[in-house]
């Protein structure tokens, strides 16, 4: 259901083309093989901020599996690709992996004053894809070549996701922060009844700590050893 979330907003522009065949297998259920091509096509996604311009990729459906390529998509100034496979939706198992060439994280989360506040289980209930990570098992890559928060910049960004039936477990993973490198693992607990949605452990070698602490690290310097 959440790839057809009516909150899916289609933009005008760009080319979609491909072709479908619906047929029944040998208990008459109805099967669905469908194959199309993304030419520069934008759309909102549901509850997005910003719209996502320039999709340029595949989505092949044949049976109970799905597989989407983008090579190419723009959320503002994030540039993201992405490689996702499912199959059997009604015990969903999943594969996915996204390369972001750039990726600003506000470009994902609501400004100030945009949105009411949700507590963390009405956002859980909102939320189509966290439904379907609550359903499904599977595993996720992430790298960022260059990423940015709202203050702070970081590169080479590497991490490996598990995912089971609302837990996402991080064994490891590592990025370019503060002139060193920060490192360590983490979980996720995207379950309606969590109490403890987050968990992270980390070291960092060789940081500068002006730059850890201060959004203008010109204001203010730290000395000593």
């Amino acid at each position: 259901t959440w790839m057809v979330d009516p909150a899916l907003e289609l933009q005008p522009g760009g080319r979609i083309e491909g072709d479908v065949i619906l047929k029944k297998d040998k208990n008459q259920d109805s099967e669905v093989d469908a194959n199309f091509s993304l030419n520069h096509v934008s759309l909102r996604l549901p509850r997005a901020r910003k719209r996502t311009e320039g999709i340029t990729g595949a989505l092949q459906f044949k049976g109970k599996t799905l597989q989407i390529n983008v090579e190419r998509s723009r959320t503002g100034s994030s540039i993201i690709s992405a490689d996702i496979f499912i199959t059997d939706f009604s015990h969903p198992r999943f594969k996915a992996g996204f390369d972001c060439e750039f990726l600003d994280i506000t470009d994902f989360t609501d400004q100030s004053g945009q949105t009411p506040v949700m507590s963390w289980i009405d956002w859980i209930r909102a939320n189509s894809v966290i439904q379907f990570l609550n359903q499904s098992r599977g595993n996720i890559s992430l790298k960022v070549a260059k990423g940015k928060t709202a203050y702070r910049t970081f590169s080479d960004f590497r991490s490996d996701f598990e995912g089971a039936n609302g837990m996402l477990t991080v064994p490891k993973w590592q990025m370019n922060f503060a002139d060193g490198t920060l490192r360590g693992t983490a979980s996720l607990d995207l379950r309606p009844s969590t109490t403890r949605p987050l968990k992270i452990e980390f070291q960092g070698d060789q940081l500068n700590f002006d730059r850890i602490f201060v959004s203008d690290p010109n204001r203010v310097k730290l000395d000593g050893e």
